[in-house]
């Protein structure tokens, strides 16, 4: 942060903080000497920070604007993705918690871990929003999104899925889906 004010232009004193804002976190053994703050102590923090505070000037808004600009970009580690493909992960459709013990019946989807029953168009669209995040690169077509979710669904259930959620490109069996 000091880098940052620095670079930009800014010679502003700056206090570092470890805040928890987690309210069942307890950190054992803390020092009285540690800058922690614990969120319990958030608004107590807030007021004496408001009470310190002059008034903004444009050079503090140029820093806050720069701030939320650079937070908007990604970080490193955010574009250093392990390398995998499709056959290195496991087929078959997955519940929201990451189950892939599912009973599947002819209308909805149950699952045995988290008990949530969702519908199979849900299932199919979720599934099929997941193969598209994971794999920006392949194209969503029926075949494929019936593969990801391990050749459990009908077929016309998930061309119907797709075609009612997404905007189909192409016709018969070279369609696929934005």
């Amino acid at each position: 942060m000091r880098q940052l004010v620095k670079e930009w232009g800014g010679s502003y004193r700056i206090e570092a903080n470890v805040l928890f804002i987690n309210d069942s976190f307890t950190l054992y053994n803390a020092s009285l000497e540690d800058p922690i703050i614990f969120s319990t102590q958030i608004k107590e923090n807030i007021i004496q920070l408001n009470a310190k505070c002059k008034r903004l000037t444009k050079h503090c808004h140029y820093l806050a604007d720069k701030l939320i600009d650079r937070h908007k970009e990604e970080s490193l580690f955010q574009k250093q993705l392990p390398l995998y493909n499709v056959e290195d992960l496991k087929a078959g459709a997955s519940c929201s918690c990451g189950s892939f013990e599912l009973i599947i019946t002819q209308r909805s989807c149950y699952c045995k871990v988290c008990y949530k029953q969702i519908t199979i168009e849900e299932l199919i669209f979720d599934n099929t929003k997941e193969f598209s995040y994971l794999f920006p690169q392949h194209k969503v077509t029926t075949a494929a999104i019936d593969d990801w979710c391990g050749n459990k669904l009908s077929h016309r259930k998930i061309r119907n899925v797709l075609q009612k959620h997404l905007v189909a490109s192409g016709k018969n069996s070279g369609t696929y889906y934005k």
